[in-house]
C-alpha cells in the first residue's frame, strides 16, 4: 500500500483488495464470537458460511422421534459419531436396519456397521471422496 506506484498495477490492486477484504472479514469473524466458552469453536459450513459454537448430531426414527443425540464442538466431523448414535439407538430398544444421512455419514468404517441382529445396516447417503475415490 506504501508503494503508491504498484497499486495502479491491476494485479497487484486486485490482490491487494482482497487481502484487504480477508482481514475486515477475519476481524468481524472474531469481534462476533469472543466467547468465554474454550469449547465453542467457528466452523465452515461452505466457503461462504460459517458458524460458531456446537454441533448437534441427532439420529431419529422416520416418525421423527429422536432416538439419540450427541453435541459436539463445531469442528468435529459428522462420520465418527454415527457408530455412537447408532449404539445410543440401539440401547433405547430401537431396532435399525437402514440409516439415512447425508455424504458426512458415507464413510469406510460407517458402510460396514451391523444392528444387534449382527445384520449389515444399509446406509443411503452419497458416497463421501474418499471412498469413491479410493483412498
Amino acid at each position: 500500500e506504501a508503494d503508491q506506484s504498484l497499486g495502479y498495477v491491476p494485479v497487484v490492486k486486485e490482490k491487494l483488495n482482497l487481502l484487504k477484504e480477508t482481514v475486515q472479514d477475519t476481524d468481524e469473524a472474531y469481534r462476533h464470537t469472543i466467547s468465554k466458552d474454550t469449547d465453542a469453536t467457528i466452523r465452515h459450513k461452505t466457503a461462504d458460511s460459517k458458524f460458531f459454537g456446537y454441533k448437534t448430531h441427532i439420529a431419529m426414527t422416520p416418525e421423527r422421534l429422536i432416538t439419540a443425540a450427541i453435541v459436539t464442538s463445531a469442528e468435529k466431523g459428522d462420520g465418527p459419531e454415527l457408530p455412537k448414535l447408532l449404539e445410543i439407538s440401539q440401547k433405547n430398544d430401537i431396532h435399525v436396519d437402514t440409516i439415512i444421512g447425508d455424504s458426512a455419514y458415507s464413510g469406510k468404517e460407517n458402510l460396514k456397521l451391523k444392528n444387534k441382529d449382527n445384520q449389515q445396516i444399509k446406509v443411503v447417503a452419497k458416497l463421501n471422496l474418499s471412498i469413491t475415490q479410493g483412498c
